[in-house]
């Protein structure tokens, strides 16, 4: 059912405008998705970049280290490698195994994404990335000539797959050693580096671009063995993992949520509350965080995430003496209206999540976080759904807007009419709004009658 959302919040205010029952309203959403996470009908996109460009403020750029060894993200190699022209798909791929070799070594580790799983919970950022442009599916072989742009053949999924195929043999036979995740590739790009830097007792350089993996680096990273992130390579930008650990102090063991729950690939942005407000929030003040280690918990039930999840979003909304986002909704609303001007409209996406749509945020950030932490669990029991044999995110689980608002009527009739045998608000009991065309609830019979509420000075229509 697609609602306007204006519209609903028209219905409350002609109806219930600063009365004692209008706060029970905001535990729904009032439009078909939750406004504050969801736009269009998909999550709300974070500026991911941001939080990667404040980690690295924390320190200075480093030389490469003397006997590195390089664990390249493979997406970020796909796209880095220029495309000989013209060029047959085995000279593509001979391209890629020679750049790894002169720049990398043939002791380097390459993991790729895997494109087979649809119940992964990046296949939806999947989707909508290959919205952007598609390709046709082409099946190539060694001999074939490249007969598309790099660009356009990258954006097509299949051909990716095959891509990676071809390249994994080909790769393994230069002495390159490959591995290959059963989705997105970030998790096991940094338990590789972790191991490789543990076993080899050499420093390790991961080559990628992705924040995610800076991230997961510096929350992750135990090893007294430097592991370093080569981000740029022309000119060559490096940056120390364990200098950045040593600059934010305690802030790391709470840094894989801050990015989950301000957005990430698999859960959504909150409306106007952003990556560098989190971090400085945890940062910064005196406040006790340790409730956030419920989120690096594997052992945490959904009270305690949601509990967790809500109570941070208060925090950051900077909502004091409220015990639920739904109470925080409502006081938000008056003062907005209360600011606003008759001529200026109100954004519904300025309001904080809805207790019930935070709750399925804080759930879908959990999942998140514990398989940047490696641990595997049903994304279903953690704020997804099954939808036609994918994962789509589980928007709330309450109704989004009470049946006693969505049953309100409106009548037609004329300006000074509304009798009992014509009115449809009045057989039903109810008196005209200003959802009524001709009457606008003002100018009939069937008028509200005015109330004084005790808790307020206002007179009340």
């Amino acid at each position: 059912m697609e609602l306007n959302p204006t519209l609903l919040f028209n219905r409350i205010t002609c109806v219930l405008n600063n009365s004692s029952e209008m706060g029970s309203f905001f535990a729904y959403e009032l439009a078909p998705q939750p406004p504050s996470l969801f736009y269009g009908g998909a999550m709300r996109k974070p500026t991911k970049s941001s939080l990667g460009l404040l980690l690295k403020s924390f320190t200075k750029q480093t030389k490469l280290p003397e006997n590195g060894l390089f664990v390249l993200d493979g997406g970020h190699l796909l796209q880095s490698v220029v495309w000989p022209q013209p060029s047959t798909y085995a000279g593509v791929c001979h391209s890629y195994i020679s750049y790894i070799l002169k720049h990398y070594g043939a002791q380097s580790t390459v993991v790729f994404d895997g494109y087979g799983s649809t119940t992964s919970t990046k296949v939806a950022e999947q989707r909508r990335r290959a919205q952007k442009c598609t390709s046709v599916d082409i099946i190539f072989h060694d001999d074939m000539p490249t007969t598309t742009t790099q660009a356009a053949f990258l954006t097509n999924g299949n051909n990716k797959k095959r891509l990676i195929e071809s390249l994994r043999e080909k790769m393994l036979q230069a002495g390159i050693r490959v591995k290959q995740a059963e989705a997105d590739a970030d998790t096991l790009i940094v338990s590789t580096a972790l191991a490789v830097a543990e076993s080899e007792k050499l420093p390790v350089v991961v080559v990628g671009t992705d924040t995610d993996l800076l991230v997961m680096m510096v929350a992750r990273a135990t090893t007294t063995t430097d592991i370093f992130m080569l981000c740029q390579s022309k000119p060559v930008v490096v940056f120390s993992i364990l200098d950045i650990q040593h600059a934010i102090g305690y802030t790391r063991n709470h840094l894989m949520f801050l990015h989950a729950v301000t957005g990430c690939d698999t859960v959504s942005a909150i409306y106007r509350q952003g990556k560098r407000k989190a971090f400085n929030m945890v940062h910064s003040t005196q406040q006790d965080f340790a409730f956030l280690d419920t989120f690096t918990n594997n052992r945490s039930t959904h009270s305690e995430v949601k509990t967790a999840g809500e109570t941070f979003i208060l925090k950051l909304y900077r909502a004091k003496n409220c015990a639920s986002l739904d109470e925080y909704r409502h006081i938000a609303y008056k003062r907005a209206i209360g600011r606003s001007s008759l001529s200026s409209t109100f954004q519904l996406a300025s309001l904080p999540p809805t207790s019930a749509a935070a709750k399925q945020h804080s759930f879908r950030t959990y999942l998140a976080v514990q398989e940047w932490m490696g641990n595997t669990l049903p994304p279903t029991d953690w704020g997804w759904r099954s939808q036609e044999g994918t994962l789509e995110p589980l928007e709330t689980d309450i109704a989004i807007a009470p049946d006693t608002l969505l049953n309100m009527v409106s009548c037609g009739c004329k300006a000074d009419g509304c009798s009992y045998m014509t009115c449809s608000c009045k057989k039903l009991g109810l008196f005209c709004t200003s959802m009524c065309s001709q009457c606008i609830g003002q100018t009939c019979n069937n008028t509200s009658p005015i109330l004084i509420d005790g808790n307020d000075d206002q007179i009340l229509l």
